[in-house]
């Protein structure tokens, strides 16, 4: 007999895999988990309402209905939401809020901003106020003021804005930011120019 020179090839073993593959009921149990995770995340993550809520009640604001007219945006909107210049473009008479839950003006005129948009009436001609928090989006807020010079650079501010054009406007100075007389006196004044403006 003779011997043939053979050279053996090792092969090497993967033990971690030995041709294993995944099983489609482990696809969709991943797929289940995350989308149980996203539901759990947007059921208990608080509302548009809520979130301006407790950023005034972080400060001691107790007089803010928690039904209140506010709904949050942002400047230019995002993926699925509309932003201020969307609304103000929009043509249709859009009420914005400037202004941000550690301002102490801000602070005391966020009650009367609700109060009197329902009192007043402009409730039944707006669906909602539209409060731009501009200590989140300064950018935007710097954009805003070019377009309309006549908006300073201080807060709390509530303007209407009709077929793209600023209409009325108020902004509280440092006399009139504080005395309660005043700021109701003076948000009262606005909502009645509103309905001026929009009943033509």
């Amino acid at each position: 007999m003779s011997r043939v020179n053979q050279t053996v090839k090792k092969v090497r073993i993967d033990k971690y895999n030995q041709g294993n593959k995944i099983s489609p009921m482990t696809y969709y149990a991943l797929i289940g988990f995350v989308v149980v995770v996203f539901a759990i995340i947007a059921i208990f993550s608080p509302s548009n309402q809520e979130k301006i809520y407790n950023a005034y009640a972080a400060y001691g604001v107790t007089t803010l209905p928690e039904d209140h007219p506010f709904y949050q945006v942002d400047y230019n909107g995002g993926l699925f939401s509309k932003g201020v210049e969307d609304y103000i473009e929009s043509g249709e008479p859009t009420i914005v809020i400037l202004g941000f839950a550690a301002c102490a003006g801000c602070q005391a005129h966020i009650t009367p901003f609700a109060t009197y948009f329902e009192s007043t009436g402009v409730s039944d001609l707006v669906d909602r106020v539209y409060y731009y928090d501009v200590s989140v989006d300064q950018k935007g807020f710097a954009e805003l003021q070019g377009m309309f010079p006549e908006i300073p650079g201080s807060t709390p501010q509530i303007l209407l804005f009709m077929d793209g054009e600023l209409v009325e406007h108020y902004y509280a100075t440092t006399e009139n930011a504080t005395n309660a007389t005043d700021i109701n006196r003076n948000v009262r004044d606005f909502y009645e120019a509103v309905l001026t403006a929009i009943n033509g």
